[in-house]
């Protein structure tokens, strides 16, 4: 996934998890009908929505860090210790096509949040997620 030019908004202190995360809140948003200037998108793969979207937005990584902090709040005690379990689960599990990074998980973790066909469970990860709305708040 291409995150290169979305970290204008990103904090220093913004781990892989939240950049990652945030990129989905925004892309989701950039193509859906709440978006007034939403583009066409009908011949674009997700992978492609992601490169072709415009740079993550700073509403974003404020919803990727507060979708962090209450995951920590709800599995504690950190979220390098949940990334951590949920590591040896993806790791574990058969499909195998996505490596088991920080990235890739605060990706599928902000879809599966958001409610797409695609999350964590596809790496055998079983967590309640809170249902998250992107959206500029």
């Amino acid at each position: 996934m291409a995150y290169v030019l979305s970290l204008k908004h990103a904090r220093k202190s913004d781990s892989d998890f939240v950049i990652a995360a945030a990129r989905a809140f925004y892309v989701d948003w950039y193509f859906s009908d709440l978006n007034p200037r939403k583009p066409n998108e009908s011949k674009l793969s997700g992978c492609e929505l992601t490169e072709e979207a415009p740079e993550t937005q700073r509403w974003a990584f404020k919803l990727a860090r507060e979708f962090a902090t209450g995951l920590v709040g709800k599995l504690g005690p950190s979220l390098p210790v949940i990334l951590e379990g949920w590591r040896k689960t993806w790791d574990e599990y058969a499909h195998k096509d996505r490596e088991s990074s920080d990235e890739n998980m605060g990706w599928y973790a902000a879809m599966e949040a958001m409610g797409h066909g695609a999350g964590l469970f596809d790496f055998g990860i079983e967590v309640d997620l809170p249902h998250i709305e992107a959206y500029p708040r």
